[in-house]
């Protein structure tokens, strides 16, 4: 079927339109269902390659048409990776000055910062201390610790192969106290609840922890550790977590995979080709020729407009930024790329490789 330019430009606004409303219900439907919370990313990657696969599907459109080939792969991933190197010292100028000046947050360099406790770890548990028993979880750089004493005395037993000094609020003893009230760094600290309050002690510099509940009177434990935001028990009353660079690998495969791929087949790949063709049939149509400053077209610009309404509009955490909008310049380099290897590599390399500067950077904050 041979369609007109608006036809095209019609079709391609309304199913970015109907993608977006997808997107958006499953962003708010996380907030309240962890399971959906748990699989968003995967979600979103089918929602973008389904959607554009049936586009392609309805108008007899070859994958190759779209950029989607496996041909020149080779020569994509390096466009991706120069555009990568190119822009890493501006960028990293750039998100310094923003963190620091626009922000007001510290910038402090550290190679230790790369090291994470586990992702299970992650997210302060709601509720905790609402019965007796100690809720571990990790938030930012920090190991959080939560207590509630039970009717029988426990303590806390806090072991590093590092000395460390935990931070502390609420009625509890420290032992050695002598050590606590002159900040001198122990490898083993012990804690005592006092009264029925919630107590939270954090440890910060040390990169493994083991925490185990020894009852006061007696021999029987009563307490329960809980892990994690979803707040899973564990069994026993021993238990172990130590710092890694596990989460450098998983965020590589997530952004390649889960990110980068799906939004690169459905904006650069899908989308800007259905709208470069728009501007074409529209400049023919009118007798004229179709626009270009030095390689980037109004498809490029419009494409990387909508990819930025589709991430300001999408509630992260319940919570719509503004600032998300900014994806719009790094989009157009996509769209550039796209259009000069003739294919959605080099825009899938770079996209991933962008994103991961953010967050390899956002630790030092």
């Amino acid at each position: 079927m041979n369609l007109t330019s608006r036809e095209i430009f019609r079709e391609v606004l309304s199913t970015f339109g109907y993608v977006l409303v997808a997107i958006i219900a499953f962003a708010v439907l996380a907030g309240f269902i962890p399971f959906i919370s748990e699989l968003l990313y995967a979600i979103v990657a089918f929602i973008f390659i389904k959607a554009a696969q049936r586009m392609m599907d309805k108008r007899e459109l070859p994958s190759e048409a779209c950029g989607i080939t496996h041909h020149g792969m080779l020569s994509g991933i390096a466009w991706g990776l120069g555009a990568t190197l190119i822009t890493l010292p501006f960028f990293w100028v750039g998100y310094v000055v923003w963190e620091t000046k626009v922000m007001e947050r510290e910038y402090q360099f550290d190679l230790e910062n790369y090291w994470h406790w586990p992702i299970t770890m992650e997210g302060e548990p709601k509720g905790w201390g609402e019965r007796p028993g100690v809720w571990v979880w990790s938030q930012e750089k920090t190991l959080q610790i939560g207590l509630k004493r039970a009717e029988s005395p426990h303590s806390l037993t806090l072991t590093s192969t590092s000395p460390f000094v935990p931070g502390v609020v609420g009625p509890v003893v420290i032992k050695p106290d002598a050590a606590f009230t002159s900040k001198t760094p122990q490898t083993e600290w012990q804690i005592i609840p006092r009264g029925t309050s919630r107590a939270r002690v954090w440890v910060t510099h040390t990169r493994d922890l083991s925490l185990e509940i020894k009852p006061t009177i007696g021999t029987e434990v009563s307490w329960t550790i809980f892990k994690g935001r979803g707040a899973s028990e564990v069994d026993g009353a021993l238990f172990e977590a130590s710092k890694g660079l596990w989460w450098i690998l998983l965020w590589v495969a997530t952004q390649f995979l889960l990110i980068a791929y799906p939004e690169e087949y459905f904006y650069r790949g899908w989308m800007q080709s259905r709208l470069e063709l728009a501007w074409e049939k529209r400049a023919e149509e009118r007798g004229t020729t179709a626009k270009e400053w030095f390689g980037f077209t109004p498809a490029i610009f419009l494409t990387s407009f909508l990819f930025g309404i589709g991430h300001l509009l999408v509630p992260i955490g319940g919570v719509w930024m503004v600032q998300r909008m900014s994806v719009f310049f790094p989009s157009l380099i996509f769209g550039w790329l796209r259009r000069k290897t003739g294919s959605i590599t080099a825009p899938i390399v770079y996209h991933a490789f962008a994103n991961l500067m953010v967050i390899f950077l956002a630790v030092h904050f």
